[in-house]
């Protein structure tokens, strides 16, 4: 993980994510947009293997601005699960709610 700060230099720019990938010493980049409109927000986010390049998970959500900080955690708890599959060559070692001490949500779909 890494701060925000490190990288708001690549903000609107078009760059390479393995070049990302080398220059913050990161495997996994998480790359998005957020969107409000009104009381209404549409984040969508994917999660990429900066090493090979390929897509482990993307998802667009659109909720009531109300519902924001559910909606981080549901995202946060898919993006672990992502990493955490990929991590284990398809295996499952527990559930990510371990690892993450947000707000309990379900995973459910």
């Amino acid at each position: 993980m890494i701060s925000k700060q490190s990288t708001l230099f690549y903000k609107g720019k078009p760059v390479k994510i393995r070049q990302v990938s080398e220059e913050l010493g990161v495997r996994y980049v998480l790359e998005g947009s957020v969107q409000c409109s009104g009381d209404r927000v549409r984040i969508a986010a994917q999660l990429i293997d900066a090493l090979t390049g390929r897509h482990l998970w993307a998802e667009r959500y659109e909720r009531d601005l109300k519902d924001l900080f559910a909606l981080q955690d549901e995202i946060i708890i898919k993006i672990l699960t992502a990493v955490q599959v990929r991590l284990t060559g398809g295996g499952h070692v527990g559930r990510p709610e371990k690892y993450y001490r947000g707000s309990k949500v379900s995973t459910a779909t």
